[in-house]
């Protein structure tokens, strides 16, 4: 069995979900619900995902796998710090014979950020800033070769003279970013990433929905107008498969430990 834990109910979730139904059978892997909080609501973020292990301790058994979304922002936040809880995971996983594997990414948004096909598509936008073309393809440029892009080059900057809450750290510059970037992409189809939880099911559903099943909700005069004329998207015409194995093959998810085909 295979136990996914994320920090947030947002649109990583979602991805992850998307991830373990496509490439896993349907009862061979669960999602781990939140805490609750001392309000009886469920309680998230990173300072959870301890409580969410110990939750599903008991039930372990040899060969299950517990996998944890978790964005590495800070050294410490909260009282909470990646590293530690990531050794502490694997230790405590160990008693069981258990495997236990973390995302090693500064923030979700480094993955498609990271994407060739996401600057490919940028760049063929007739509408695209100069400013944005400089941050992203350096901050791409950066995640492909492992190094830290978020310094006082002049890409840097001139992208948080545009977008003032883009400079409070690397998380909000690559949410920033990721959103001016997506949204841009709005003449080819659905394709706008955002933190919101069910993200990937409206505004961003063309990154990892069927195209088929996209087109059976939209006017056949729609196909035709963005589908087979606009769209530029490579894995257009294609389903969740190949547009996973797609970003599998051409992000920073190629030289990490949780490719996503062996989720």
């Amino acid at each position: 069995m295979l136990y996914i834990i994320t920090e947030d109910s947002n649109s990583s979730r979602d991805f992850w979900q998307c991830v373990a139904q496509t490439f896993r059978p349907v009862d061979s892997f669960l999602l781990v619900p939140f805490p609750s909080g001392s309000d009886g609501q469920n309680a998230s973020g990173n300072t959870t995902l301890k409580a969410q292990v110990l939750s599903i301790f008991p039930k372990l058994q040899e060969g299950d796998k517990v996998f944890v979304a978790v964005d590495c922002v800070a050294n410490n936040t909260q009282g909470f710090s990646a590293h530690d809880f990531v050794k502490w995971g694997t230790r405590l996983c160990m008693k069981k014979e258990v495997d236990f594997v973390a995302t090693s990414y500064w923030c979700f948004e480094d993955l498609y950020l990271s994407y060739d096909e996401v600057l490919a598509m940028y760049l063929k936008n007739p509408m695209a800033e100069n400013v944005v073309i400089g941050a992203l393809q350096y901050v791409h440029d950066n995640l492909q070769n492992g190094t830290d892009y978020f310094d006082t080059s002049q890409e840097i900057q001139n992208f948080i003279d545009l977008h003032n809450s883009a400079g409070k750290n690397r998380e909000h510059f690559a949410n920033e970013l990721l959103m001016e970037v997506t949204r841009a992409l709005k003449g080819n189809g659905h394709f706008a990433i955002t933190k919101s939880a069910g993200a990937f099911h409206k505004s961003a559903e063309c990154w990892l929905r069927d195209c088929s099943d996209i087109k059976e909700k939209m006017a056949p005069q729609q196909v035709i107008n963005i589908c087979d004329k606009k769209c530029k998207y490579c894995c257009k015409d294609k389903g969740t498969v190949d547009k996973l194995i797609d970003l599998d093959t051409r992000s920073i998810c190629k030289d990490s430990d949780y490719q996503l085909q062996q989720i």
